[in-house]
C-alpha cells in the first residue's frame, strides 16, 4: 500500500478538520503532533531546541498515533516541480499492525525546511532509519488522509514509546 503525505505543517493546517469525537482544541493539538515534519536529528543534526527535545511530545504522539512503525529510507528522488519524493519502507510495526503501510511515499515540497534538509544532508538521510507516527485526519468532502511525524530511530526513542503505550 502506498500513501502520500506532504512534509510541511502548513499543508496539514489547511486540510485537517476535527474528527466526529473531537473538538477544535483537541484537533489543533493533534495537528501539531502529526505535522508531517522531518526533524533535523533524523539526518544527524542537533541545533537549538533539538538539543533538549520536549519530553512530553513523543509520549503524546505515541498515545495518539493509530500506527507506529520503524521504517528505512529506501529512495530519494527529485520531483519535476521541485522538492523531493522520499520512499520509506516499513521494517517493524510497533503498533497498529493492520494499519501500518508496507511503504510510504512522502512528498517534500520545494522551499520547505524539510526540502532543505533533504537537499543539503542527503547522504545522511539515505538509508536512514526512522520511527514513523501516523494518524488519519478527516478532510472536508474527501476520504481520510494520513499524516505522519518522523523521528530518528534510536534505542532511547523506542524505550520512551514503550513506556508511553499502555
Amino acid at each position: 500500500m502506498r500513501l502520500k503525505a506532504a512534509i510541511f505543517a502548513w499543508g496539514l493546517a489547511a486540510c485537517a478538520v476535527p474528527g466526529p469525537a473531537g473538538n477544535a482544541a483537541q484537533a489543533a493539538d493533534i495537528e501539531r503532533l502529526f505535522d508531517d515534519a522531518l526533524e533535523p536529528p533524523t539526518v544527524g543534526i542537533t541545533l537549538g531546541s533539538y538539543e533538549a527535545p520536549d519530553e512530553t511530545v513523543l509520549p503524546q504522539r505515541a498515545r495518539l498515533a493509530e500506527a507506529i512503525y520503524r521504517a528505512q529510507v529506501t529512495g530519494i528522488l527529485p520531483m519535476a516541480a521541485g522538492g523531493w519524493l522520499v520512499e520509506l519502507t516499513t521494517k517493524d510495526v510497533l503498533r497498529g499492525g493492520t494499519l501500518a503501510p508496507t511503504s510510504l511515499e512522502v512528498e517534500v515540497p520545494p522551499g520547505s525546511p524539510s526540502a532543505a534538509l533533504v537537499e543539503h544532508f542527503r547522504p545522511n538521510f539515505e538509508r536512514a532509519h526512522l520511527l514513523v507516527f501516523a494518524r488519519r485526519f478527516a478532510r472536508i468532502n474527501e476520504r481520510p488522509q494520513w499524516h505522519v511525524h518522523t523521528v530518528a530511530d534510536t534505542a532511547e526513542s523506542r524505550e520512551r514509546i514503550e513506556r508511553a503505550i499502555p
